[in-house]
């Protein structure tokens, strides 16, 4: 087996340093295809902020939910590089989203058919909300890209099936 060694450079460029024959080291130049976090990343990182701040409302309530969002900002403002702007979206879409919990859940449970509210597994729940506030409530997006989004986020903190009953429920809505 080789040992593999890359080394990421300024440009969208990478050198893969590898064992070669009789162990002596190659270099293989890889082209990486163009990437501009800024345009693309930010609304996302805002959305998985979000339900991770949904998720906590499982934990903390009234004052407690409110100190957790500031907390949480500043953490994720320093470590994901968010932009002034994405916090300020974040803090206010959460609060918004904790405002009109009631409404939200009772689209959620008009929507189930042979579940139960409390089947939703936590994560889940906390992605329908915020989907579900963004669709009916934000109409900033369209509501495929909202739809999708979601789906995304759910392959990445859900297990494999719960992205098809969160594409489905939103479907509905």
């Amino acid at each position: 087996m080789t040992e593999k060694k890359i080394i990421l450079k300024k440009k969208p460029t990478a050198t893969v340093v590898s064992q070669g024959i009789r162990n002596k080291p190659r270099k293989i130049s890889i082209n990486l295809p163009e990437f501009n976090e800024n345009k693309i990343i930010p609304r996302r990182k805002a959305r998985i902020i979000i339900m991770q701040i949904l998720y906590s409302l499982n934990f903390y309530t009234g004052d407690d939910i409110i100190n957790y969002i500031e907390d949480m900002l500043n953490l994720k403002w320093v470590e994901l590089k968010l932009r002034k702007k994405d916090i300020i979206f974040i803090n206010n879409i959460s609060r918004k989203i904790i405002s009109h919990l009631e409404d939200i859940d009772k689209l959620i449970i008009n929507n189930l058919k042979n579940w139960d509210m409390d089947r939703i597994n936590i994560i889940t729940k906390s992605i329908l909300r915020m989907s579900i506030f963004e669709i009916k409530f934000l109409n900033e997006t369209p509501r495929e890209i909202v739809i999708n989004e979601s789906v995304e986020i759910s392959k990445i903190f859900s297990d494999n099936e719960q992205y098809k009953f969160i594409n489905a429920l939103l479907d509905k809505i």
